[in-house]
């Protein structure tokens, strides 16, 4: 709720454009995933193999992070207020 109390109603439907857009690609399933993949990886092949993987999944993350910013745009229909959510 302080998140609420700070942001203007734009900027609400811009978070919330954001938070669905992780839903509707589900991120969450990928990351865990990829996560529990990476684990896997380091006890059986260890950090030769897991460390560029986890490089990859950080790469991807921000792919993802991005592309839930645009469905933030999309929502909000205004690139100012997205801005001022993510910055």
């Amino acid at each position: 709720t302080g998140l609420l109390d700070l942001l203007t109603p734009a900027e609400v439907e811009a978070v919330i454009g954001h938070e669905l857009g992780h839903l509707k690609c589900e991120h969450g399933v990928w990351m865990t995933l990829l996560n529990l993949s990476t684990q896997v990886l380091d006890v059986l092949l260890g950090p030769i193999v897991s460390i560029p993987t986890q490089q990859l999944l950080l790469r991807w993350q921000r792919a993802a992070e991005f592309s839930c910013d645009r469905a933030a745009l999309l929502v909000a229909q205004d690139f100012k207020v997205v801005v001022s959510v993510i910055m």
